[in-house]
């Protein structure tokens, strides 16, 4: 949440899948749909992270493929 912005709800839900490198510009990115308010609907969201911390979050092991 400290490198994305995401609420503690969406950073839950967060998908393996979400997490991508963007070889253009050498980064990884979380890519996501935020839910801030639902009168607002979701927004796209692409951020950049800093590659150990995307490192650590595609070595997680938590029995669940997603």
């Amino acid at each position: 949440m400290r490198w994305t912005g995401l609420a503690i709800t969406d950073t839950l839900k967060l998908k393996r899948d979400s997490l991508l490198f963007d070889k253009a510009k050498g980064v990884y990115r979380v890519i996501t749909q935020r839910q801030k308010r639902k009168r607002e609907g979701a927004g796209h969201v692409s951020v950049p992270i800093p590659d150990e911390i995307a490192k650590e979050l595609l070595t997680v092991l938590n029995g669940n493929p997603k």
